[in-house]
């Protein structure tokens, strides 16, 4: 090449690579629309958000010193403060069954009036859910390509379970914001700032204290003062608050009866899924009836063995070389919580933007697979995971009870594709700064 050329060709580059971030930054914008008005403005102004009612109910018991776990105090502080509560606190999952932590956490919110607190949670969830992305996007070095493919799936795809988890009143935004900030100080060698996280995502929703389970394999001992800690305060705090006769409760009383799960199309974990398989649709609606089927418990706690047997098998066996590497180690056990958790609605699904992140970022930074291996199977798991569960009821007709559990099917995909990754990454052995080669 001519030395006059030079210059040419390197405005070209430059050129392109504008275009490139103007392309980018547009497709974005436009998916951001979008997802304002069904993340953000649908939920608000239009959702019952019959799950923030729940708890609000169960934080307004809480200040007035009732228990939380008491259905006729629940329906009297809604009748009070929201208004008549219609069929909930009538049913196990139409009351309130989450740890004393939760209502403690809600506190801030049953302070203001029921719409304030709606649109509170709303803004509050979105921040969260798209800070988890965009941080963890930074943390991971994400090229173009990846941000966009991100962006699209988190704005766009993750549609059906962002639509329920804010609609209903969920909490979900703050656990993803949680997980993927254990995520990032694992990367960055903060375990005890990991093992804080995880804990307060417990505290919500017991399942994500199964990324512990990293630590332990990998020897990582840290995570436990951060763990502990927030756990010891937690405890603490909640003791204070409702006192010991309401944790009881809820270890004696409502955690067994939830332990159980249930056939309700909306659960997607594996338990869920069989069974559907075993029950008759009369028993689909009630967690009461599951103690009459133990043969799907039987299959599910065999299976739920197997699976973390063998993730807990792969990711000790590696050592990483970056930080998608490690992203994607941590956060299949995301993928199995959801899985053999003995309750996974189908909001719960909005967790997983954290291994989806990890997976799709790394793939373009190691091309670890033949793209058309790797990206039709990871769309398939991605699709089948986010289709709406109404749909999934209906193919049930047609397809058997295989058809209602989509997500489910498709989570255990995505599960299988990391596995795939960690385990071809353990056989090529490890360099890395503290376990060089040879």
């Amino acid at each position: 090449m001519k030395r006059s050329e030079r210059p040419y060709v390197a405005g070209d580059v430059v050129v392109s690579r504008s275009r490139a971030a103007w392309l980018t930054a547009i497709v974005i914008g436009l998916a951001g629309l979008v997802y304002g008005r069904f993340a953000v403005i649908e939920p608000g102004r239009d959702w019952d958000q019959s799950d923030l009612a729940i708890n609000y109910s169960a934080a307004k018991v809480l200040s007035a010193g009732g228990s939380i776990y008491d259905a006729a105090a629940l329906r009297a502080a809604h009748t009070q403060f929201i208004g008549e509560p219609g069929v909930l606190f009538q049913a196990l999952f139409l009351t309130y069954n989450n740890p004393p932590t939760t209502a403690l956490l809600m506190w801030p919110l049953g302070q203001l009036p029921f719409s304030g607190a709606r649109w509170g949670l709303v803004l509050i969830n979105n921040a969260a859910y798209l800070l988890a992305m965009a941080l963890l996007l930074k943390h991971l070095s994400a090229s173009r390509p990846a941000l966009m493919v991100c962006g699209l799936l988190g704005l766009l795809v993750f549609y059906f379970p962002i639509r329920q988890s804010f609609g209903l009143g969920q909490i979900n935004g703050v656990i993803a914001l949680l997980l993927a900030t254990a995520v990032i100080a694992a990367g960055r060698s903060r375990d005890s700032w990991a093992g804080a996280s995880i804990a307060l995502a417990a505290a919500i929703k017991i399942s994500p204290a199964l990324l512990l389970g990293y630590f332990v394999v990998q020897r990582r001992r840290r995570v436990w003062a951060g763990a502990l800690a927030t756990l010891f305060g937690l405890g603490v705090a909640t003791l204070i608050a409702v006192g010991p006769a309401t944790v009881w409760q809820f270890i004696a009383e409502v955690l067994p009866e939830v332990g159980r799960g249930s056939a309700a199309y909306p659960n997607q974990s594996l338990l869920g899924a069989l069974y559907r398989f075993f029950v008759p649709p009369s028993a689909m609606q009630t967690a009461g009836a599951m103690g009459d089927y133990p043969l799907p418990r039987a299959v599910w706690l065999a299976g739920s063995i197997g699976l973390a047997a063998i993730t807990l098998r792969v990711t000790s066996r590696v050592r990483w070389e970056g930080r998608s590497e490690q992203a994607v180690a941590l956060s299949s056990y995301i993928t199995l919580a959801m899985l053999i958790g003995n309750i996974a609605w189908d909001h719960y699904a909005l967790w997983l933007i954290v291994p989806v992140v990890a997976l799709v970022v790394d793939w373009f930074q190691t091309r670890w697979l033949v793209g058309r291996v790797f990206w039709p199977t990871f769309c398939a798991a991605v699709l089948a995971i986010n289709l709406p569960v109404p749909i999934q009821a209906n193919w049930g007709a047609t397809l058997g009870p295989i058809g209602t559990s989509l997500t489910t099917w498709g989570t255990l995909l995505l599960w299988g594709v990391m596995m795939a990754r960690l385990w071809r990454r353990s056989r090529r052995g490890c360099v890395t700064a503290d376990h060089p080669a040879g």
